[in-house]
């Protein structure tokens, strides 16, 4: 093995500890580049590459929060679904968090020592949620890289103009990406005082920040010149909104629940910020930066989002009291703090590895082979991120929203947009088009009964989580009258002769609905189904598990 300066004067269980400390390390990356592979969508990441599609289809696009769309539109040009295009973006964001890694092992090896530096680094990966969200692909990933680059060179650089630029382009691209950025106002003002005593230095850390600002306000202004701006998609009153809903209209610990099971996979983690709080400090005023920096994590008291995603974000700068507590302790405490990092990383894999993205490949496999153009789509989510959604967002934020307002919105969305295909990819749609008629009457939490009674006139099921345009009748003897919202091409599937509009039809032939309603007239108890010709005559078997994990849950 090489000379390492770091090991120098080692004891041999340090050593060791040392090794398998790189090791763990090198192998928590290869088991989070797995998982970027392999692991299944989550909606929001959905959500994240829609906007990319929305801005490259021109269509009307908030300012804030999308300046992504500039930085990911090559994703569009890759082959295959958007589960393809999200693992490509995945990998940049393995780039990224290569970069937070990199960022949290120069601080920390500038605060403390080397040795104690890997182990804040590997406490962070081996954190709560660090392997399942640490690489997806939305804005948080981006975001904590360039804001912990920012911090790194701040602190360990004498930022000089090619620093002061790097600087001021992590932070203006951070904060166009995402208005969270605003979160890491304690970390910055911790690298402002750190080594505070150096006058120029100083000076040169605020020139960076003057220009991050600047810099953000001069792009903002040009990527909100090239958009269409939708109405209420103002970038203040979005802002304003954004803080109401988030930081000021919940109770203390809105998260508790999710806040808990991140502490308890994150407790190494914890044990040593907790030392390195009571422990002294070996430099002078490192102790109150390092607790600084770390104060970011309070905002878990009242954040509403509070996700799983958000804590690979927010926890990266409590490291420097980490590694404070690492350098103060003993060979055999690092010894198994280690392995009980690897073991609970472990553990965290084998839950991680099980939500498998079969479902969601098949579902957009054949999607896209139904629809060869994009056409218009109802989901609850954005799982076909390149086909325009009539329908919106059925987060539990949106439905709050859409209950409140208590207006429907599917129903006109259906008269005026006529979509294709419906992806029941949320509860609120699996619920109104699967109920039976007496279990609707008790769904008083999902959609609005307008909007139920319009789904389930104009569609269908075909396959797995996918209906499509079409109607289920039982023919009375007489004549009936059959309405079909969405105009189009129909396949009749019946097992007796039909007459439709005064044309005796047989299974399989397809008819051309535009004038409303068609008149049916067949033998009393004749079963026909009315489907929507694009679909395939023998559908495919698709799964009929929720399309996403977590996000299903009511």
């Amino acid at each position: 093995m090489a000379f390492d300066p770091s090991l120098n004067g080692m004891s041999a269980t340090t050593e060791k500890t040392e090794t398998v400390t790189r090791w763990a390390i090198g192998a928590l990356f290869a088991l989070i580049t797995a998982i970027a592979l392999t692991h299944a969508g989550n909606w929001d990441e959905y959500h994240f590459l829609r906007l990319v599609h929305e801005y490259l289809g021109d269509h009307p696009l908030k300012p804030m929060q999308t300046f992504h769309v500039h930085l990911f539109g090559w994703l569009a040009a890759l082959p295959g679904t958007e589960f393809t295009q999200i693992v490509a973006g995945r990998l940049v964001m393995m780039a990224m968090l290569a970069l937070t890694c990199l960022s949290i092992f120069r601080i920390t090896r500038d605060m403390t020592d080397a040795p104690s530096a890997r182990l804040a680094t590997l406490a962070f990966l081996a954190s709560g949620f660090v392997l399942g969200h640490g690489a997806s692909f939305r804005a948080d990933p981006l975001a904590a890289g360039l804001l912990m680059a920012a911090l790194a060179l701040m602190m360990t650089t004498r930022m000089r103009m090619p620093q002061i630029a790097v600087t001021a382009l992590c932070c203006a691209l951070a904060l166009l990406v995402t208005i969270k950025a605003a979160l890491f106002f304690p970390a910055f003002l911790a690298a402002l005082l750190y080594r505070g005593q150096a006058e120029a230095a100083l000076r040169r850390k605020l020139l960076a920040c003057g220009l991050a600002l600047a810099l953000a306000a001069g792009l903002f202004v040009w990527h909100r010149a090239g958009l269409t701006i939708p109405d209420g998609g103002d970038a203040a009153g979005a802002a304003k909104g954004a803080f109401q809903k988030t930081l000021l209209s919940t109770e203390l610990l809105p998260r508790r629940d999710t806040i808990a099971l991140w502490a308890v996979m994150s407790l190494p983690l914890l044990a040593m910020a907790l030392w390195g709080l009571l422990a002294p400090a070996q430099q002078r005023g490192v102790k109150f930066v390092a607790l600084l920096m770390g104060a970011q994590i309070a905002i878990l008291l009242v954040y509403r989002n509070a996700f799983p995603y958000f804590f690979p974000y927010i926890v990266p700068p409590l490291a420097g009291l980490v590694a404070l507590g690492a350098q103060s302790l003993g060979p055999v405490a690092r010894k198994i703090l280690v392995a009980g990092m690897v073991l609970i990383a472990t553990a965290q894999t084998a839950l991680i590895l099980q939500e498998r993205p079969d479902a969601q490949r098949a579902t957009l496999g054949e999607v896209h082979d139904l629809f060869s153009d994009p056409t218009a789509t109802l989901s609850g989510s954005d799982l076909v991120a390149s086909f325009p959604n009539a329908g919106f967002f059925m987060s539990t934020w949106g439905m709050e929203s859409y209950r409140a307002a208590g207006e429907p919105r599917l129903a006109p969305a259906i008269r005026e947009h006529a979509p294709k295909v419906v992806i029941a990819d949320r509860w609120p749609l699996h619920d109104a088009l699967t109920a039976t008629e007496a279990q609707l009457t008790f769904l008083t939490t999902g959609l609005l009964p307008e909007d139920i009674a319009a789904l389930r006139a104009a569609y269908v099921h075909y396959a797995g989580q996918i209906w499509v345009p079409g109607r289920d009748v039982i023919a009375t003897g007489a004549a009936q009258e059959i309405s079909l919202p969405i105009p189009g091409l129909y396949r009749l599937e019946t097992s007796e002769p039909v007459t439709l509009d005064g044309t005796s039809l047989k299974t399989g032939d397809v008819i051309d609905v535009t004038d409303q309603p068609i008149v049916l007239i067949a033998q009393a108890g004749t079963k026909l189904r009315l489907i929507s010709a694009v679909a395939k005559a023998t559908p495919p078997v698709l799964p009929e598990t929720p399309l996403y994990y977590a996000f299903w849950s009511r």
